[in-house]
């Protein structure tokens, strides 16, 4: 279910969250299998995440007492639960009592919690003190609340406070919309990230994780898709649901998936020659390391199955078609804030089309710049005779239907 669908179905439930803030939320819902929202309200945020992740176990905290201090009329337990039956949908399990007296009664490891109870500086930090000690290694945390808000009224400048003080090197953020904010927990310093689904990328993957840890060893590396590699090459990995054929709904949030500190992202059908230690040295003077791609140039790109009318809006938002192309099979990026906002935008305009990601990557490019390390051929290449750190065996997993 898409986000635009996702939000028609909560149309019946009140609630604070903005459609953005609430399509942060089912994007970090997809990739979570144990979900813990404190402060349910009357459902809107639960029912969102549950919508976008059906299989994943969902549970809910709130003592459901008055909230007229903050402009509105508190919910129930039963209102709570009765807007979420009407559309079909049963939470694992919701405590009607405070986080506090929740936290010693829950015992599960949580793969995304998100905070929006009590709203003063104590219960903010006691929610983070109590509750992201129970978060997965690579699981996440979202935060509502933070800055300012669409009605003055709303505003609670507290919660902000409280968590640009917790801000720490184990957690960095990821996204942001709204008054939301989203963290994940950092496995290691340096990785490998590949996203794979389909018996034909599945395979793909674990030969390409073969010939990165041949010349990397040590390396960690994460996957994610619907079949687990842990065993198999990965060291972790994140279950998302199969969203497009081509998988780039999940490839252009990478950065959000991702649990390094810095990253190296491959797909599935590239075999690594050598050693990664030169791209990420990289990373410690650029926000990104790109190839080129063959075509060099916008004005170039001939590629059958691009679409015409895509083609044409980024050269006219770009102003010029004779702009450097790149490609996005072999990605090397770290955290900063620039790369966050440019990771987010690449999403937001892959989905315009929903197809190709490399038009959506240039205009990403141009509305959020960010420092990138522009690499020649031989770095990446489909040449097999001529790689020298990556040879790209392209469309040899991709499935049926998938876009070019």
């Amino acid at each position: 279910m898409t986000s635009k669908e996702i939000q028609k179905r909560l149309k019946g439930i009140p609630g604070l969250m903005t459609p953005s803030e609430v399509a942060l939320l089912t994007r970090m819902a997809r990739s979570a299998e144990t979900i813990v929202e404190l402060g349910c309200y009357k459902g809107r945020a639960m029912a969102a995440m549950m919508l976008a992740n059906p299989k994943a176990d969902v549970y809910g905290v709130d003592s459901f007492g008055d909230m007229s201090h903050r402009g509105y009329k508190g919910a129930t337990e039963k209102q709570c639960r009765a807007n979420l039956k009407r559309l079909g949908l049963e939470p694992k399990g919701i405590l009607a009592m405070t986080t506090n007296e929740a936290v010693g009664k829950f015992e599960r490891e949580i793969d995304l919690l998100h905070i929006d109870a009590g709203h003063s500086r104590e219960d903010v930090q006691v929610d983070i003190e109590n509750w992201l000690p129970k978060i997965i290694p690579g699981g996440a945390v979202v935060f509502h609340d933070y800055g300012k808000a669409h009605k003055r009224c709303l505003d609670r400048p507290e919660v902000k406070e409280v968590i640009d003080e917790w801000r720490n090197e184990e957690w960095a953020e990821v996204e942001r919309a709204g008054v939301s904010i989203a963290f994940r927990n950092m496995l290691a310093d340096q990785g490998a990230l590949l996203v794979a689904y389909g018996s034909k990328a599945v395979d793909g993957a674990k030969k390409s994780i073969a010939s990165l840890r041949q010349h990397n060893p040590g390396l960690a590396v994460a996957t994610v898709g619907d079949h687990s590699l842990e065993g198999e090459g990965a060291d972790f990995h994140i279950f998302h649901p199969d969203l497009t054929l081509g998988a780039r709904d999940v490839k252009t949030r990478m950065y959000s998936l991702s649990p390094f500190r810095k990253t190296l992202y491959l797909d599935a059908d590239t075999e690594v020659l050598s050693s990664a230690a030169g791209g990420f040295r990289l990373l410690d003077f650029f926000d990104a390391v790109l190839a080129i791609d063959p075509n060099k140039i916008l004005s170039r790109a001939k590629w059958p199955a691009l679409i015409p009318e895509e083609v044409g809006m980024t050269k006219a938002e770009i102003g010029t078609a004779e702009v450097q192309y790149y490609q996005s099979g072999v990605v090397f990026f770290r955290r900063d804030e620039r790369n966050r906002r440019f990771f987010q935008e690449w999403h937001a305009q892959w989905l315009r089309w929903r197809k190709q990601d490399q038009m959506a990557l240039l205009r990403a490019l141009y509305r959020q710049p960010v420092r990138v390390a522009p690499m020649r051929e031989p770095w990446n290449t489909h040449r097999k005779g001529v790689a020298r750190f990556v040879y790209h065996r392209h469309r040899t997993v991709a499935r049926k239907g998938a876009p070019g």
